[in-house]
């Protein structure tokens, strides 16, 4: 089996019949997403709660349906279906809900710390929020994107920050808060 193809040698890549520079900011998008996906597995890794790890899974899922609808938009033949909905970022707006519940407000800065599980949740965060800003930088190249799209990946890294509260919490490790 051939694992490359060979268009990509000239920093070109493909979606569909539409070629882009690999620098463009869709394909630059698609790879943070594709890092994210990547350092959310790693997360699970280290997260020893069973339900932030199912949670994790779930987010992983749901990165496919980002990167499948961003893709989408690369090449006008292909039919462009919003997969990222308002009920899909309500679930993610439930799971911060019920896991922030017992914090409070949060008055300090949380160095990303504790429990492994909950630093590598902090390091997903991080990358989470630079996929939405590289995202956003979509909409500079002329291309019209589903705005639940960054709303969602917003909720999700907040998401991502009160499951490191949450894990360490869960496992009575204590985060390094700036004084």
């Amino acid at each position: 089996m051939k694992f490359y193809t060979g268009y990509g040698d000239e920093g070109i890549t493909r979606i569909g019949s539409r070629k882009f520079s690999k620098s463009a900011y869709l394909i630059n998008a698609l790879g943070d997403l594709d890092e994210f996906s990547t350092v959310l597995g790693i997360s699970e890794l280290y997260v020893k709660t069973k339900r932030l790890q199912q949670i994790i899974r779930e987010l992983q899922n749901y990165l496919y349906l980002v990167e499948s609808e961003l893709a989408g938009y690369a090449d006008k033949s292909f039919s462009i279906k919003p997969k990222i909905r308002s009920a899909d970022i309500k679930k993610i707006e439930n799971y911060i809900a019920i896991l922030g519940r017992d914090f409070g407000n949060i008055t300090k800065f949380i160095l990303p710390s504790g429990s492994p599980g909950a630093v590598y949740l902090q390091n997903a965060r991080a990358v989470a929020r630079r996929s939405e800003r590289s995202i956003s930088k979509i909409k500079e190249e002329n291309i019209v994107i589903n705005i639940q799209l960054l709303k969602f990946m917003n909720r999700v890294s907040t998401l991502l920050f009160v499951m490191a509260l949450y894990e360490n919490r869960k496992h009575n490790v204590t985060e390094i808060m700036l004084v």
